[in-house]
């Protein structure tokens, strides 16, 4: 998946994010900061059919690499090669960071995510088709 991500964040609400994820202050827009990034993607989907439809049955992205706007991937890769604590959802009303909520357990695995200097792995194994989910490679 290649998409984008973009909002505006409240100056004061901008502390609770590292000031490299914002477009440079030179370029706020009404008055607020600017968030916008390049995005790529994995995603690890299975479906299941219930009652003659299809339904998402698991769901998981991957995120390969970002970006903001004004910058490469890879210079934006060396300095955000630290995860946070805690994983950004998205900016919600009047630009405040919204968090992921914390998981009960920790990740059985973590997305390979770019770095500029080794090789990514395949995060998400191509698909074959199973009965049950016991007979497929968990992600």
């Amino acid at each position: 998946m290649a998409g984008l991500e973009s909002g505006l964040a409240d100056p004061e609400n901008v502390g609770a994010m590292p000031e490299n994820l914002y477009e440079p202050p030179e370029k706020n827009a009404q008055g607020k900061r600017v968030w916008a990034h390049w995005v790529w993607c994995q995603y690890a989907l299975d479906f299941l059919k219930q009652d003659g439809e299809w339904k998402i049955w698991h769901f998981r992205c991957l995120e390969v690499t970002r970006a903001p706007f004004s910058e490469n991937w890879i210079t934006f890769a060396e300095k955000n090669q630290v995860a946070f604590e805690k994983d950004l959802a998205y900016f919600g009303h009047n630009g405040k960071a919204v968090f992921m909520p914390t998981p009960e357990e920790p990740a059985k695995k973590t997305a390979d995510i770019y770095g500029p200097t080794r090789v990514r792995k395949l995060d998400v194994p191509l698909p074959v088709p199973y009965k049950t989910f016991s007979e497929t490679e968990e992600y």
